[in-house]
């Protein structure tokens, strides 16, 4: 759900991430702008050289607070653990 070196391999698996979608990579609104970030994000993990755009140790995360908030988890380790952030050039 939220290890992006271990993606998804089967329908209905999804992975979660988080994005910065700024400047010329902007499209045209939210929608588009999540069409550009999932494109960079599928690019991004089939590379051998994938890393995320954020590299800290230590973080809060929002992707993390989400998860918990929507109930898809309840995992209170996602608020600390970093995971994917893909900017888009």
């Amino acid at each position: 759900m939220v290890d992006w070196r271990s993606p998804p391999t089967e329908p209905g698996d999804v992975l979660f991430f988080e994005a910065f979608v700024s400047q010329s990579a902007k499209g045209g609104d939210h929608a588009e702008d999540a069409r550009i970030a999932a494109e960079a994000a599928r690019e991004l993990i089939g590379s051998k050289s994938a890393r995320s755009a954020v590299n800290e140790k230590e973080v809060f995360s929002t992707l993390g607070a989400a998860l918990l908030r929507t109930g898809w988890s309840k995992d209170l380790a996602l608020l600390s653990i970093p995971r994917l952030v893909v900017k888009p050039a």
